[in-house]
């Protein structure tokens, strides 16, 4: 049996350091690409995004990002209630 010198062990670590590495990146984009919503989905979003976004700014006067959590604690319930409406719609 041969005995290995330090440099060839740690570039043996460092090969299956990458390798890991590569094996890591690809499991994260396929739970992406398994995770990301459908076209339809997609066209509800934008919809009820939009419709919110006149609904919050008719009913408080102008919002933006800038007007802190309550812009996004009233467009998160908003637009919930819109995706779960048209959701129930197309179904």
């Amino acid at each position: 049996m041969k005995m290995r010198t330090e440099a060839e062990i740690e570039e043996a670590i460092a090969m299956h350091q990458m390798l890991g590495l590569c094996i890591g990146i690809v499991v994260v984009m396929f739970v992406a690409w398994v995770t990301l919503p459908s076209d339809e989905e997609q066209k509800i979003n934008r919809a009820c995004f939009q419709q919110c976004k006149e609904v919050i700014s008719s009913s408080h006067g102008e919002f933006n990002l800038s007007s802190g959590p309550y812009y996004f604690e009233e467009m998160g319930k908003c637009h919930r209630a819109c995706s779960k409406e048209k959701n129930e719609n197309v179904n």
